[in-house]
């Protein structure tokens, strides 16, 4: 191999470029040759045998840098951003699920070696694959036929010695005899939006839980202690739609309001234990057409990808990919959730983080009332939680008003969605380098078009200050 010093085509992000400040962080300074030793070592092969370390794909959470052998074997490491929390749990959780994976004869990539945090040689956590061989569902998804398409679309885990003594953890089930530091456990949930900002200083309970009234009632217990504890009142999220909330800044104590609501309806969230949908389900976090590998029959050979793994180039090419991702999601959705709508919306909602969004959970939870009683259809279900009344009113007034507001929102998110699709970015802004003259050149005649249309000045204080392709501080 060639220089074995930090290449910085390595560490910075070169897949395009960000239209705003949502920044994805740089990795850690790799020590290129112990990076080198540590994909030997697996592989039986010595340095002299490896020609090159190459960035093979980036992510939101992870590059991945290929490793290529003198005879065509390939490694794969998966390297995690600076940003990723919980740091040092990411790596174990994805070796530790695809360790259950495999021997359930599901195709998944064989973890040859990982290093859950930055205290070692290489100086980052990384996770080694063998890499698969395969045609992305990407590359194949318009060629297909509806058949074809529904034929492929049909808590954390832990190996116990990545974990504390004094963590509470529940063991796998059906595993072959092994020493116990090698045992696949559940333990406390590594997700997201548990450890995002001053929520990873909270003193909650993170899982695992044994029942479904925890499942349902923790996630908006630990928002609510957050929002007292840390909350502040903050402009929306999306900067698009603060101008409907006139820049106002809501306040935290109306979401425990909401929240304190939906912990009325979480008991009657709770499936019967005859109902089918009440066993334990591995769910693939990211199923994107990218992460689904298949051979020229379009049998799936492979599903890579399963870091958060939770039980429970032209503008014609990116109007492609923009209705293949929806239709995708399409496939998905409707196969795993057409069964319970309202307890995914109104449980989703509830457990995501405080972000100065004054409707979302206000809005899924007056459908529910709206709606109630929540029914499963089932036909194996023989028992029902649901209450004769709805435990929780409102007036015809609010509901009305709910609805008007939430529909207004709805109209700006799609001219948000638009206006992404006209200029060729995603949700977090990032253009490919090849088409970034074009889509600012369409980005400036949006913006002028707009500040045309403004007929008063808050119409125009929107457009100059919170216009959402230019750049701005993510905590503003």
């Amino acid at each position: 191999m060639g220089s074995r010093s930090c290449d910085n085509h390595l560490v910075e992000y070169t897949s395009g470029r960000f239209l705003c400040a949502l920044r994805l962080h740089p990795l850690r300074r790799i020590k290129v040759e112990a990076l080198a030793q540590a994909v030997c070592h697996p592989a039986r092969r010595t340095v002299s045998d490896l020609p090159s370390i190459t960035k093979f794909a980036e992510g939101g959470f992870n590059r991945v840098l290929q490793a290529t052998f003198a005879d065509g074997y390939t490694i794969l490491a998966r390297i995690p951003y600076n940003s990723t929390v919980p740091e040092g749990v990411a790596v174990p959780i994805e070796a530790a699920t695809l360790g259950l994976l495999r021997p359930c004869h599901i195709p998944v990539p064989r973890v040859l070696g990982y290093s859950q945090d930055h205290k070692n040689a290489v100086g980052t956590a990384y996770l080694l694959l063998e890499k698969l061989e395969g045609i992305p569902l990407s590359d194949q998804w318009f060629g297909m036929d509806n058949k074809n398409r529904v034929k492929i679309m049909n808590g954390s885990f832990y190996y116990r010695k990545d974990l504390d003594l004094s963590q509470h953890a529940i063991p796998i089930s059906g595993q072959p005899v092994v020493p116990s530091s090698d045992q696949i456990v559940i333990d406390p949930t590594a997700q997201h939006q548990w450890w995002y900002k001053e929520r990873a200083l909270l003193d909650i309970d993170r899982g695992p839980w044994d029942s479904f009234s925890a499942c349902f009632e923790v996630p908006a217990q630990h928002e609510a202690k957050f929002c007292r504890q840390s909350g502040k009142p903050r402009l929306h999220v999306e900067r698009y739609l603060r101008e409907l909330h006139n820049f106002q800044l809501p306040k935290p104590e109306n979401h425990i309001r909401l929240l304190a609501q939906y912990l009325k309806l979480a008991p009657y969230l709770v499936l019967p234990s005859s109902h089918r949908l009440s066993r334990p389900v591995l769910r693939h976090p990211d199923l994107t057409l990218n992460n689904i590998l298949l051979d020229s029959s379009n049998n799936i050979i492979g599903n890579i990808d399963w870091q958060h793994a939770a039980l429970n180039q032209s503008e014609q090419e990116s109007i492609r990919e923009t209705r293949r991702t929806r239709i995708v999601h399409f496939y998905y959705a409707a196969l795993t959730l057409r069964q319970m709508p309202d307890h995914s919306n109104i449980f989703n909602r509830a457990g995501a983080p405080w972000e100065g969004d004054p409707l979302s959970l206000e809005y899924v939870i007056h459908k529910v009332y709206k709606h109630w009683p929540m029914s499963l259809v089932d036909e194996d279900a023989t028992s029902s939680v649901t209450p004769r009344g709805c435990p929780i009113g409102f007036t015809e007034d609010e509901i009305q008003r709910c609805e008007y507001d939430h529909g207004k929102e709805e109209g700006k998110i799609q001219e948000l969605r638009e206006m992404r699709d006209l200029i060729g970015t995603d949700s977090l802004g990032c253009i490919p380098h090849e088409q970034s003259e074009r889509s600012l050149e369409v980005l400036n005649a949006i913006k002028a078009g707009l500040m045309e249309e403004c007929n008063t000045e808050t119409e125009r204080l929107a457009l100059h200050r919170y216009f959402p392709f230019e750049d701005h501080e993510e905590d503003e």
